[in-house]
Parts: C-alpha cells; sequence; structure tokens
C-alpha cells in the first residue's frame, strides 16, 4: 500500500450490504496483502454467525461493531 508515504497498518473492510462502501458478495482480500497490515471487518447489527463465519473466511484480525451488538455479543466474537 502506497501514496503517501505513510505506512499503512490497518485495512478496513465493509462487508456487510448495510454499508454505502459495500465491497460486493464476491470479495476477496487480495493474496498479496502484507501481512504487517491488519484486517478489519466493519459490521452494524450483523447475526453473529454471519460474522464469525466472515472472520474465518477472510482471516480477520479484527472487528470493529458499529450497531447495538450488546457486551455479550462482542465477548462471544473473542472465542
Amino acid at each position: 500500500m502506497r501514496g503517501s508515504g505513510i505506512a499503512t497498518k490497518l485495512h478496513g473492510i465493509y462487508i456487510l450490504s448495510r454499508f454505502s462502501r459495500f465491497v460486493g458478495n464476491q470479495f476477496e482480500i487480495p493474496a498479496n496483502l502484507p501481512t504487517s497490515i491488519k484486517r478489519v471487518g466493519v459490521f452494524v447489527n450483523e447475526n453473529l454467525d454471519q460474522v464469525q463465519a466472515l472472520v474465518q473466511k477472510h482471516r480477520l484480525d479484527f472487528v470493529q461493531l458499529h450497531g447495538d451488538e450488546p457486551v455479550g455479543y462482542a465477548e462471544a466474537l473473542q472465542k
């Protein structure tokens, strides 16, 4: 990831269709994305099973929640 001369550390991905920046259902993270760049999935009030499946599929390092998810939901994602 080049451009401004600033090192990229996180790569945010709007995975679900509720976002105007939705990447699409067929999206795949580029295979050549450096491992030094952490993958972040952004979700809003999505089904927990769906989020867990997408975390696995895209090998996400972090999940960012932007909805009304309760604390227990976030705790379940940590497991």
